[in-house]
């Protein structure tokens, strides 16, 4: 797979879903352990104007929401997605392949469309929220993190954000270490102890 995605000169993307709910049979899994390989230094776009960087590992970065979604208040990270590509090798064949992708990145800014937003769930893939993931989104009031594995935020993933009124909602099944490791980020932006104690909660899910 690798070796053929770098190979491909055109992609053209189709049949993706986003956000909302994703039919899985895959078992949540932890964070990789290294920063996943970039195919191509590009940023691909598909054709609804959704903006995607994938990874010839099987993981993507989800850098914009779709154009529809700019007026809901409750917006819910798929855990995957399928993505078919077709285009041309070097030698001139016409080649096409699906490939499932996990989510494991939101990157800055890529809910800037959605102005209403209050509520963000992650997907259970999602192990990085880089800078200024919300920066537009000052109506913000709830996170939900419904992954085990570990979750890094940026250190200005939350600017523009109101600390003092945002939850964050933990899967409870994420291990003590790295419920503990999470909390220290967490203080590290700004969540003092109370904080940490009154907004920040490991349920059920």
């Amino acid at each position: 797979m690798r070796n053929l995605a770098k190979r491909v000169l055109v992609l053209i993307l189709s049949a993706v879903m986003v956000f909302g709910t994703v039919s899985t049979a895959f078992a949540a899994t932890s964070s990789p352990t290294t920063a996943p390989e970039h195919v191509t230094s590009k940023n691909v776009t598909t054709y609804l104007k959704r903006t995607l960087n994938t990874n010839a590992n099987g993981w993507c970065a989800l850098l914009k929401t779709k154009d529809e979604d700019k007026n809901k208040t409750v917006v819910t990270v798929a855990d995957q997605l399928k993505i078919t590509t077709t285009g041309k090798t070097s030698k001139g064949a016409t080649v096409k392949s699906s490939m499932t992708y996990k989510v494991g990145v939101i990157g800055g800014k890529a809910f800037d469309k959605v102005k209403n937003l209050k509520t963000v769930k992650l997907g259970k893939h999602v192990y990085q929220v880089n800078n200024e993931a919300f920066l537009t989104n000052k109506n913000l009031t709830k996170i939900i993190i419904t992954g085990t594995g570990k979750i890094k935020f940026g250190k200005t993933s939350l600017k523009g954000l109101n600390i003092k009124n945002l939850k964050i909602q933990v899967n409870k099944k994420m291990n003590k270490e790295l419920q503990r490791q999470l909390k220290a980020n967490l203080h590290a932006l700004g969540f003092t102890n109370k904080l940490l104690a009154s907004n920040v909660s490991f349920v059920a899910m």
